[in-house]
Parts: C-alpha cells; structure tokens; sequence
C-alpha cells in the first residue's frame, strides 16, 4: 500500500473520537424534551459531520494499515454498519434544518443509540482478524459482503421506522397529548418508510 502523507493525523483518530461526538449529539436531540433552542440545529449538524468526518478517517486510515484485506474483519463490519447509520441521520439532520422551530422529528433519539451500540459492538465482541487476501480476490465475495452489509443497515432503519410507529400508534390510541419537542411522522409515513426498508433489505 503507497505511504499516505495523511498517516500521522489519521493514526491519531480513535474510536473517542467519533464517539464523543455521536455522544454530544445525542443528548442534544434529548434537550428538545426540556427547552426549545433555535441554535440547537446547528449544533446537531455540526456534531453528526465531525464525529462522521473523525469515522470515516478512522476507517481509511484502517484501510491504509490492515494487513491482509481491508475491511473485512467483524470490526470493520460493525463500524462500517455504524457509518452509514451516522450518514442517515447525517442527511436527515440536514433536511430538517430548513423545517421552522421545534417541529422538527428527534430521529436522533431512535439512530443515534444504534450507532453507539454498533461502535459498542465492534470495540467489545467483534474479532479484528481480516480475511486473507487470497481468500477475498473474488469480486462475487465483495459484492456478497456489502449487499450483507446494506442489508443489515436497511434492516436497522427499518427497525427505527417500527419503534417510531409504535409510539406514534400508542400515542394515538390512548389520545395522549403530543409533544412539539417529540414530534413523529404520520402512521401511513412510518409504515410505508418501514415496509419500504425492509423490502430494501429483502434484495439486498
């Protein structure tokens, strides 16, 4: 693998890094419970792409120094996973800015948890072992294992969607008076989100 001029800075980012970022983003979406902020937007934002940017330099930097193939260990499954995650919320963080006030949805309050779980995961159970070159030259092997890992991650997002819909439901049901702090989606926008996740992970 060529030397990367980057190497020193990328050595330096750690599972922390990224994780006191998720951290901080998290307990500000569990603010909106308490107080309204109009700044609290942007602060969201800002922690989700730093603590992504400080994810994804901590996966090139193990691309650049794994022996044997990159990304292939349970570890980089698991934090690859906690990724993508990241990038939804990222996005959907971003989309909502332009939402007025507090009507914002809290999705950090159902993604965030799953991500911190997955970077769990990868520093507690999973192997850091990579697959031997030799044993994942073939491109049907690289194809299986990101469709595996695609699939997992619409899996969760689709998870999210039901955990949402059944508040949403309960709420409705037993005509509970709705937070602006804790608004959700529609029921009809839940379930076709959710069936739409899973059918994703279906083909995948």
């Amino acid at each position: 693998i060529p030397h990367c001029p980057f190497d020193p800075m990328l050595a330096g980012i750690s599972l922390t890094c990224f994780t006191a970022s998720y951290l901080i983003a998290l307990a500000l979406e569990a603010t909106r419970v308490w107080f309204r902020s109009g700044l609290r937007g942007a602060l969201l934002l800002g922690f989700a792409a730093a603590g992504l940017f400080a994810h994804t330099l901590f996966l090139v930097n193990r691309v650049s120094t794994t022996v044997g193939t990159p990304l292939s260990s349970e570890f980089d499954w698991y934090l690859l996973a906690a990724w993508a995650l990241a990038a939804v919320y990222a996005v959907w963080t971003f989309g909502q800015l332009w939402t007025p006030g507090e009507r914002r949805t809290p999705v950090g309050l159902f993604v965030l948890p799953l991500v911190l779980a997955l970077v769990a995961a990868a520093h507690f159970v999973a192997g850091r072992e990579p697959m031997a070159r030799q044993d994942a030259l073939g491109i049907w092997l690289v194809i299986h294992l990101s469709t595996l890992v695609f699939a997992f991650v619409s899996i969760l997002v689709g998870f999210t969607f039901g955990v949402m819909d059944l508040l949403q439901a309960r709420r409705l049901k037993q005509k509970l008076p709705g937070r602006q702090a804790l608004r959700l989606p529609s029921l009809e926008w839940l379930e076709r989100a959710g069936v739409r996740s899973l059918f994703t992970s279906f083909v995948a």
